[in-house]
């Protein structure tokens, strides 16, 4: 990291420390279902508020719930102990913290009246200037996990190895390994937590036993499978997690003949639905506009 660099996350620390000190208790919430980036970050901030700033509890909190089974074994690997938003009080926490989302957003399940001290995230949208709370908005990093990688190599402190492998998988996942939507921020702090990181872990990490309902999606998406010039599409009925939507775009992207792969399917009594393309950079601007045109919501990177 250059000095330039470490200077302006020096000064953006202290910026943070003045909103949230004092407080013996924070509550970190991600958005609702939480993703390796979302949980990495919430790992490294967890990190750096206790060993750093002094705070004594630190809880991390969501709104829906952990369903693709990489995230449920980094969740217990890592000891995140995320909590499920409806079983946390959060008039008991001195600060609350918003990690991969903003305020208001509807993947963030917080009250509306909630006070927020801090929010960190890396989409195109940002909060006004005169928002009442410290944020942390990059459009010049491919995730959260960056962000968070970079306020810890600012305090100085050591990122354990466990830390650093919860950080690196968060920028591996979100970025494809460094292939879509990366900055020179995310290689650097890449490099630096894969030499840091407890390689074992990971392993465990990326290749997690799956129940039979996984095997038995593959099938329903493989039965669907539409191919319409250069879009392929799925639709996989009632889902048990909506992670399988985005996972199974995932999984068919690499198709022979494809640009674009939308996934599509229903949980409780909404629609989800992920797009993937191979190239083009306008993935996240599709979905947004999907989301509108369907009264819903919709956002996310380039590919």
């Amino acid at each position: 990291m250059n000095a330039a660099h470490l200077k302006d996350d020096a000064a953006r620390l202290a910026a943070l420390a003045e909103h949230l000190l004092p407080a013996e208790s924070v509550l970190i919430v991600t958005h609702d279902f939480p993703d390796p980036d979302c949980l990495g970050a919430a790992l490294g901030l967890t990190r750096l508020l206790t060993a750093h700033l002094s705070v004594k509890k630190v809880s991390t909190a969501y709104g829906g719930f952990v369903g693709r089974a990489e995230n449920r074994s980094m969740v217990r690997l890592l000891d995140i102990n995320p909590n499920p938003l409806c079983f946390c009080d959060v008039s008991l926490f001195d600060r609350v913290i918003v990690v991969d989302a903003l305020p208001g957003g509807a993947n963030l399940s917080l009250p509306p009246e909630t006070r927020i001290a801090a929010v960190f995230d890396h989409h195109l949208g940002r909060p006004d200037e005169s928002a009442p709370y410290f944020f942390d908005v990059r459009a010049d990093a491919g995730a959260v996990s960056t962000i968070i990688t970079r306020y810890l190599l600012a305090s100085g402190g050591e990122i354990p190895p466990d830390v650093a492998a919860g950080l690196f998988y968060g920028i591996k996942t979100d970025t494809a390994g460094l292939s879509r939507d990366s900055f020179p921020d995310d290689e650097e702090c890449y490099k630096l937590l894969f030499e840091k990181a407890d390689h074992g872990i990971l392993t465990r990490i990326e290749h997690p036993e799956r129940g039979a309902e996984f095997f038995r999606m593959l099938h329903r998406a493989a039965e669907s499978l539409l191919i319409s010039d250069k879009a392929g599409f799925l639709f996989l009925g009632e889902v048990g997690t909506p992670d399988y939507v985005g996972e199974m775009a995932d999984f068919f992207l690499p198709l022979k003949t494809i640009e674009w792969i939308v996934s599509s399917g229903v949980f409780g009594d909404k629609l989800f639905y992920s797009i993937r393309a191979k190239t083009s950079e306008e993935a996240g601007a599709a979905a947004e506009a999907l989301g509108r045109a369907l009264h819903g919501s919709g956002g996310g990177h380039g590919r």
